[in-house]
């Protein structure tokens, strides 16, 4: 089964992967809520089995393109 994230959760990730990992810098960042960030996060976290730390080394691993949604 292929994994499917939204453009939104993808977008997340990316902004992970600069640095910016705190939830508040996220929300600010994504222009959006702080609760709708953890929700984000904890939408990714059940699909992918990984937490916030660990985005990073996931997406080496499992995406060649973080940018593209299918």
């Amino acid at each position: 089964m292929a994994l499917t994230l939204t453009e939104r959760e993808y977008e997340v990730i990316n902004a992970i992967i600069n640095g910016n990992t705190a939830t508040k810098e996220l929300a600010k960042m994504l222009a959006i809520k702080r609760k709708t960030a953890e929700n984000h996060l904890y939408n990714i976290k059940q699909k992918t089995g990984v937490r916030k730390a660990g985005l990073p080394y996931w997406v080496k691993r499992n995406l060649e393109d973080v940018g593209s949604v299918e």
